[in-house]
């Protein structure tokens, strides 16, 4: 099968999304699928394009052997209308990219932002391909759960939007169980449309092992315990609580560490947090690769994930869950819903409600004080994944919806009756 990812976001670029689709396209390649890539010009997390693509429109190149091609736009971080501009620029971009794209059985356009997706389904009407929208998060309630968008206009036009995707989508993926319900229940979308396909975790990559001495030297150095949250630091995962919780771990552990790895539209709150009340043991560390994410992950006594309470809560499953379980690490979590219940269910975390500072600091103490318990979660996290989470499973699960679904005759490799360049 032919497949066109058409997304905002992705590698080099950190984050949930990229990575994400890093390893979707990486493992779509694997199984003997023909993948090509329509992004932007990386500048995810920090709201900046990176250096070695600044000043170019349009650009092509290959990311783990996948061809990539990019486009321009206007990068900004936050939420408001510099963030609008930013969904905006890349949608009137997109068209430049998909000119020089080969036709595809399938276009698989990511949301949030959908912004793309007009553009990206007038392009598969043409090549008369099938559409595939990913919903990884609800937008705009996700937005508009965090404050970025409030009644009037703008929140009125992106609902329209959202209901014009969900009716001209092909099929609609999904990241969680919850998801599946709320658009067939509120949004009114055919179960039989809706496919699933969760957030998963390279096994190899995320593996356990020993600590490494090069980054413990970095992060580290005096050799305390140190508590890692790596991703994205946005306005929906009131990341604070790990910071208040540090200050009473303190009391008790005055050695101990938190290292948030990632950038994002709240980290500038939060460095600003830690400057202004002088909170000790606190460093941010701007994003990574995915293996530098791993070998930090194993040097730490555990794996920090944070959600605040909101209506799209109770459907999200963060991705940072799933790499401290890959590498058998610890997972404490302050947040509800999926994700947290997930988890819980299997012994794989410490689950402490969500902005409970005092909880989520007695879950710190208790992974430290007792090596036992702590590795008793960690082997349950890397069961938990091993059966249900990696991508070579989750991939060959959704190709089988996505060919039941649409009774396609298009099989491995690249259709011979597509055009070629």
């Amino acid at each position: 099968m032919r497949i066109v990812v058409v997304t905002q976001y992705f590698a080099p670029e950190s984050g949930a999304p990229p990575v994400r689709l890093a390893a979707l396209t990486r493992t779509l390649r694997a199984q003997g699928h023909d993948v090509e890539v329509v992004t932007a010009m990386p500048n995810h997390p920090l709201g900046r394009i990176f250096p070695n693509y600044r000043g170019r429109l349009v650009m092509k190149e290959s990311v783990d052997g996948i061809p990539v091609r990019r486009v321009w736009m206007y990068a900004a971080l936050g939420s408001g209308l510099r963030r609008m501009l930013s969904y905006a620029s890349f949608a009137a971009m997109l068209p430049l990219a998909l000119a020089g794209v080969r036709r595809p059985d399938v276009v698989f356009v990511e949301s949030p932002p959908p912004f793309g997706f007009p553009i990206a389904w007038c392009a598969a009407r043409i090549w008369r391909a099938r559409v595939v929208l990913n919903v990884a998060d609800l937008w705009p309630d996700a937005a508009v759960d965090v404050g970025a968008l409030r009644e009037g206009f703008v929140l009125r036009a992106a609902r329209r939007l959202e209901r014009w995707c969900y009716r001209h989508a092909d099929a609609v993926a999904v990241v969680t169980e919850g998801l599946v319900e709320t658009l067939v229940n509120d949004r009114g979308v055919p179960h039989e449309r809706v496919v699933l396909l969760p957030n998963g975790v390279d096994l190899d990559l995320f593996s356990p092992g020993p600590p490494d001495a090069a980054i413990a030297a970095e992060l580290s150095p005096d050799g305390g315990p140190l508590f890692l949250y790596a991703g994205t630091i946005g306005l929906a995962h009131g990341a604070d609580v790990a910071i208040r919780a540090l200050e009473q771990v303190h009391e008790s552990h005055p050695d101990a560490h938190l290292v948030f790895m990632g950038g994002g539209s709240d980290r500038a709150r939060l460095d600003a947090l830690v400057a202004d009340e002088k909170v000790a043991g606190v460093r941010f560390v701007d994003p990574r690769s995915p293996h530098d994410v791993a070998r930090a992950t194993r040097l730490a006594v555990a794996g920090i994930a944070t959600l605040k309470r909101g209506p799209t809560a109770s459907s999200t499953r963060l991705a940072k869950m799933f790499p401290p379980m890959a590498c058998g690490r610890p997972l404490l979590m302050s947040g509800e819903g999926e994700g947290a219940e997930l988890v819980a269910e299997a012994g794989a975390a410490i689950v402490v409600p969500p902005g409970d500072a005092d909880a989520l600091a007695d879950a710190m103490i208790t992974v430290i004080d007792q090596p036992a318990r702590a590795s008793e979660l960690g082997a349950a996290g890397r069961r938990l994944v091993e059966a249900r989470f990696g991508w070579d499973a989750i991939v060959a699960h959704w190709i089988d919806q996505i060919h039941a679904y649409f009774q396609t005759p298009v099989g491995i490799g690249t259709s011979d009756t597509h055009d070629r360049e």
